[in-house]
């Protein structure tokens, strides 16, 4: 999780986004990677095994409740079971851990294992000027756009549009957690105009992207 800040995390051909209202679940043995969206407040914290009900990797609501039981355990350094005090700030850190819900709108994007769409995905993250169009991602895979399609909603579960629309509002979401204003964000992700955003920000989040700014 992040108390400040944004993060980007790959692993499981999967990417989650992180900001201040979600945190990510990464499960046992799962290796991953981090990137962190300039200056960034990062708090990771450590199951033991059992200790929580298994999950798939992807972003998830922390209670209030649960983020301060993480800040409190980052400055002891862990919580022993022995000790009293411990033992039962680790039952309702249990008890909020099995309660976790899926982050609204935060799915795990999956990742593609063809090589040629792997490039085309990063050509176009690394696009802050404007989304590309599928015809030159198709072109920047090698392959006809007819089959980069196929492939892609093959692979990822999406159809190209609907993959690229969910990872700008992902990033535009981010932008917001770093300060940036809706005008700001929505341009930056892609959208010609605010309303524009604003109507797909709510739709996949549940929420305006003023509101999610003023949270």
């Amino acid at each position: 999780m992040v108390r400040s800040g944004t993060a980007t995390l790959r692993a499981a051909n999967s990417l989650a986004f992180v900001d201040p209202a979600t945190a990510t679940w990464v499960p046992e043995g799962l290796g991953f990677a981090l990137e962190l969206h300039g200056p960034c407040a990062l708090r990771i914290a450590y199951v033991a095994n059992g200790f929580a009900p298994p999950r798939a990797f992807g972003s998830v609501s922390p209670s209030t409740l649960l983020v301060e039981i993480v800040e409190r355990t980052i400055r002891l350094g862990y919580l022993d079971p022995a000790e009293p005090r411990d033992a039962r700030m680790l039952a309702v850190a249990c008890d909020e851990l099995r309660a976790l819900e899926t982050a609204r709108g935060c799915d795990a994007l999956a990742m593609p294992r063809d090589p040629g769409l792997v490039r085309a995905i990063e050509f176009a993250l690394r696009r802050s000027d404007r989304a590309p169009s599928v015809a030159e991602l198709a072109n920047v895979a090698a392959c006809s756009q007819r089959t980069f399609e196929r492939l892609f909603t093959r692979e990822t579960g999406l159809a190209p549009r609907a993959w690229f629309r969910r990872a700008r509002l992902y990033a535009a979401s981010a932008a917001l957690a770093s300060g940036a204003s809706v005008t700001e964000a929505g341009f930056a992700s892609g959208y010609t105009s605010p309303s524009a955003f604003v109507a797909a920000y709510k739709s996949v989040f549940g929420i305006t992207p003023g509101r999610a700014l003023r949270r």
